[in-house]
């Protein structure tokens, strides 16, 4: 039997809801903000490796004291208006929720993004009847 609307608008709210704090309480670790602050001390220009190096790196997060719990995915990522991203913390939602992830951005606060994209594909407009 197909679940209604409202109830699945109401699973959707609580597990980006639940996504959402658990990736908050990671991000708002001593051990996090540590690893922040050492890679907010470098030049804008040399974040970009940082997150090479260490970010997306799980035994130089270790090392740092910093372990990723079960679920959440620290990932490179790109989007098409070109912010200047360096990384992003993500968990992704159960199936069948219409959703695929909650993501929290880390961006520089200026210069080139980490990842290039090719240009956006122009999409034709459709038209409702």
């Amino acid at each position: 039997m197909m679940k209604a609307i409202s109830q699945i608008q109401t699973d959707l709210i609580s597990a980006i809801d639940s996504a959402m704090a658990e990736i908050d309480d990671f991000v708002s670790t001593k051990q996090f903000q540590a690893v922040f602050s050492e890679m907010s001390r470098l030049p804008l220009e040399l974040r970009h490796e940082f997150v090479e190096l260490v970010w997306v790196n799980p035994d130089a997060l270790q090392a740092r004291g910093l372990v990723t719990p079960p679920g959440i995915t620290i990932q490179r990522s790109a989007f098409g208006d070109k912010r200047p991203t360096l990384f992003c913390v993500c968990k992704l939602l159960p199936d069948g929720l219409l959703w695929h992830k909650v993501t929290i951005t880390i961006d520089n606060p200026a210069g080139p993004p980490a990842v290039n994209v090719g240009p956006a594909p122009e999409i034709e407009a459709l038209a409702c009847a």
